[in-house]
């Protein structure tokens, strides 16, 4: 659509207007920073969350948290990759008049339940990435 190709334009002109002012610095930075935002703590385990596979035929999960709107429904990962172009605001509307579709999936109640479920469990299950 149009909005990804003006995404790819300001963020190419914002990466080599880094490198042009600052060189390579700024950009390691950047990509290291982003790289360890995501440390063993509940909200990094968003991570974890939307992109291990941790149920059958389910190629990702959703948190419901009670104060999910401070995270604006971040958590929604399921609805959000089914209805991309939905605003964050009216995912858990979505929820609620879908409950076909979303109440029998995978999904956790907190990070901090994502998290001890991580470090609980025997680790992330390889044969499900075969499976899906």
């Amino acid at each position: 659509s149009g909005w990804m190709v003006i995404n790819f334009i300001i963020t190419n002109i914002y990466h080599a207007s880094l490198f042009y002012f600052g060189g390579w610095n700024p950009i390691i930075y950047q990509t290291l920073s982003s790289s360890f935002c995501n440390g063993l703590h509940p909200i990094g385990m968003r991570q974890v969350q939307e992109h291990y596979l941790l149920a059958k035929k389910q190629p990702t999960t959703s948190v419901y948290a009670p104060f999910s709107w401070l995270y604006l429904h971040i958590g929604y990962h399921v609805e959000h990759h089914d209805f991309a172009k939905i605003p964050w605001n009216r995912l858990p509307e979505l929820r609620r008049i879908a409950p076909d579709f979303y109440d029998n999936l995978k999904y956790y109640n907190s990070y901090m339940e994502v998290l001890i479920y991580f470090f609980t469990n025997d680790g992330i299950p390889i044969n499900i990435f075969l499976e899906n």
